[in-house]
């Protein structure tokens, strides 16, 4: 146990150096070459394993930055967040590059007496962690002043904070590597998934049948037996409910509840953040079993054709006009071609750098093979087991993520307080 000369203090004992950066208007910027532009680390770009990742859309100029010295991200730099979503999240800069912070992150350094490194760590200990949660005020995007600097920490003698940072470094890197592992194969399974949907959307599930041109360039061949439609023959898109932003209420009971692109993820409805509006809604914007729900306008790319399928436990419900839904006797199958590869690649034909939208027209444009009936129903049986079967590895592996996650929580917490022997 590492107990000698362990002490209580402030933390601002502890840095030398606190200050958050700024920002310049990037509509002064020329984006046509960014080779002489400064990246700029907001709270988005600190990650969750307390890395920095370098964006592609912010930025200063380098005569901002040169006249902003203080916002200047250094070799092993602790960032910090300061407001926002992310508030209090973590990162230690390892990026040997020029970067700037802007006005939601702060630059920390520790004082020369103290390890940097170990400071990090600290910083990312539980209790310190707790006590910066405290420290927040604010309603809503609370923020954190450098007063938070008042909370006590454990402090242990420089020699001491060197071992503890060195052990630290090693151990979290092991573990930080295995979690890596682990969320390449759940991505490996995800590319899996819209593999086996993609083949059996194209091809069937009988490897033996007979092949036709589908006279569809980037489609191939289709069964011989099976059609191409257009979308706007096999249902109807239905655009979403425009209101205005005093509609909104807070209490479920006084209004439609909302569905926006929030409210799916992996394929499902959640009921996270949920909205409620007070207007009048025509029955064909009230969600129906076996509706798709659809992202058709976004501030990004990533989220366009992003779908859900309504159950029982959803319908009722209204959705925003930056969402579509699809409506037909066909949506078990249509769900998955809306899940294939062949309806991303569809869906980033008509995407611009500048505008983020699926229209109707597009929507209803869109080619997909279609089987007779009982071959689609093949088609969705084999593929809910197959996407059950993925969904169960992947929820395992995440399972096994989460306690690596909390075992080096717990390291961190003993180590850097002297309770890990070294």
């Amino acid at each position: 146990m590492i107990t000698a000369s362990m002490k209580k203090i402030r933390a601002k004992y502890l840095v030398g150096f606190i200050q958050s950066g700024s920002r310049e208007s990037q509509d002064a910027l020329d984006f046509s070459n960014t080779d002489g532009l400064i990246p700029s680390i907001g709270g988005e770009h600190v990650n969750a394993e307390g890395g920095v990742e370098i964006p592609d859309n912010k930025f200063v100029s380098r005569e901002y930055f040169l006249a902003n010295p203080k916002s200047h991200i250094k070799q092993d730099d602790i960032l910090l967040v300061k407001d926002g979503a992310t508030i209090g999240k973590l990162g230690i800069s390892k990026i040997p590059t020029e970067l700037a912070a802007n006005e939601h992150v702060y630059i920390i350094r520790s004082k020369d007496s103290v390890n940097q490194k170990w400071l990090y760590y600290l910083l990312r200990s539980d209790q310190v962690q707790s006590d910066i949660k405290l420290a927040i005020r604010g309603s809503a995007q609370g923020g954190l002043s450098k007063d938070f600097l008042n909370l006590q920490v454990q402090n242990i003698e420089e020699e001491r904070q060197q071992k503890i940072a060195k052990f630290l470094d090693q151990k979290v890197a092991r573990i930080d590597e295995a979690i890596a592992k682990k969320k390449k194969l759940i991505t490996l399974l995800e590319e899996k998934r819209s593999t086996s949907i993609t083949q059996a959307i194209t091809k069937g599930l009988d490897k033996r049948v007979k092949l036709k041109d589908s006279n569809i360039s980037w489609l191939g061949k289709i069964p011989n037996h099976w059609e191409t439609k257009k979308l706007k023959f096999i249902g109807k898109t239905i655009i979403g409910l425009t209101f205005d932003p005093t509609d909104i209420v807070s209490n479920e009971n006084e209004g439609t509840a909302l569905l926006r692109a929030n409210n799916i993820s992996n394929g499902r409805i959640n009921r996270v953040d949920i909205v409620y509006v007070k207007t009048s809604v025509p029955d064909k914007l009230i969600t129906k079993d076996g509706d798709i729900l659809i992202c058709s306008r976004s501030g990004s790319r990533d989220l366009i054709g992003k779908c859900a399928k309504i159950d029982s436990k959803t319908t009722g419900a209204t959705f925003g006009v930056f969402m579509t839904v699809f409506r037909s006797k066909h949506n078990d199958y249509i769900y998955y071609v809306l899940n294939s590869n062949i309806f991303k690649f569809q869906t980033g034909r008509f995407l611009t750098s500048t505008i983020n939208q699926l229209t109707q027209a597009t929507l209803n444009g869109f080619e997909v093979p279609f089987p007779p009936k009982e071959e689609q129903k093949e088609i969705v049986e084999y593929l809910n087991e197959v996407t059950q079967t993925i969904e169960k590895a992947k929820s395992k592996i995440k399972e096994s993520i989460e306690l690596l996650e909390e075992y080096k929580t717990s390291l961190i917490s003993n180590a850097v307080t002297g309770k890990v022997k070294i």
